[in-house]
């Protein structure tokens, strides 16, 4: 283990716990090794003719990594996505599991927004891990809760605001549904107009986004699913900056209790 491995470690953490989802960069990565993680490797069976010894390297590289990646899953699941995005199945050959878990803080957790589940989900259910044991347990510890299935769509739901809404009547809310992250700042003011596109602007995810990359036309601040079938609705999260005015003409009724002391509400950033 080394110092830069840490901070890999540690940056990728803290920018999961800022975004609270898991942004499409990482998406490949993340795909390949929650499969090496979560899904049993096949066994090798013995021939007369000798195995290449590239393959049996390979063998000995994924186990490797499929124990050290389960490993910290059981020692600290909060940790374990940002770890198996920063540490590679060759670097899990020499890495000291016992040290990192010496220096390694466990105070803070990433509170994954519901799109962040759908991806995991999405994943699981395209590699047929989303019943291994260590899947479930993954979920059960970041979201309090098993994976979702197509049977288990929400009636209603109360939200952010503590108010009661119904859920859309649709598949976008399970693994059936194809999941866009990021969308074109154009689009974006063309569909939804300037009031709500410079609000966005002004989102701590974009402001994020412009300090790496300041000529990045796209977003991860709209987020859409869209259910296979296309007669149903459509569901998509927006992300926008310090706005209490747009959330109070959306909400009026939220506003009305603010006024009243019913509720507090902390409008530094708002998804909607």
């Amino acid at each position: 283990m080394t110092s830069t491995q840490l901070s890999r470690i540690s940056g990728i953490f803290q920018e999961l716990f800022q975004q609270q989802i898991l942004p499409s960069s990482y998406l490949p990565i993340l795909e390949e090794r929650l499969v090496i993680a979560c899904k049993p490797i096949a066994p090798r069976h013995r021939g007369k003719e000798r195995r290449p010894v590239q393959d049996s390297r390979l063998h000995h590289k994924l186990k490797k990594a499929k124990k050290v990646y389960l490993d910290i899953l059981d020692q600290d699941p909060h940790i374990f996505i940002p770890f198996i995005l920063a540490i590679t199945p060759r670097a899990c050959e020499t890495f000291n599991i016992l040290q990192f878990l010496k220096v390694h803080p466990r105070n803070d957790r990433i509170h994954f927004l519901d799109v962040a589940r759908a991806t995991l989900d999405s994943i699981a259910q395209r590699h047929g891990i989303i019943q291994d044991s260590h899947y479930k347990a993954l979920i059960q510890s970041l979201f309090h809760g098993p994976s979702q299935s197509l049977t288990s769509l929400r009636p209603e739901q109360p939200d952010r605001l503590g108010l009661q809404r119904s859920s859309p009547i649709t598949t976008a809310e399970s693994e059936d549904h194809w999941a866009y992250n990021a969308a074109h700042l154009e689009a974006i003011r063309i569909n939804f107009g300037n009031y709500i596109c410079d609000a966005i602007e002004t989102a701590r995810l974009r402001l994020n986004e412009q300090a790496k990359s300041p000529t990045l036309q796209t977003t991860e601040c709209v987020r859409t699913r869209f259910p296979r079938q296309n007669f149903q609705d459509a569901i998509i999260w927006l992300d926008i900056g310090p706005t209490g005015h747009i959330t109070s003409t959306l909400f009026p009724q939220a506003t009305l209790d603010l006024l009243t002391g019913k509720r507090s509400i902390n409008f530094a950033n708002v998804s909607i």
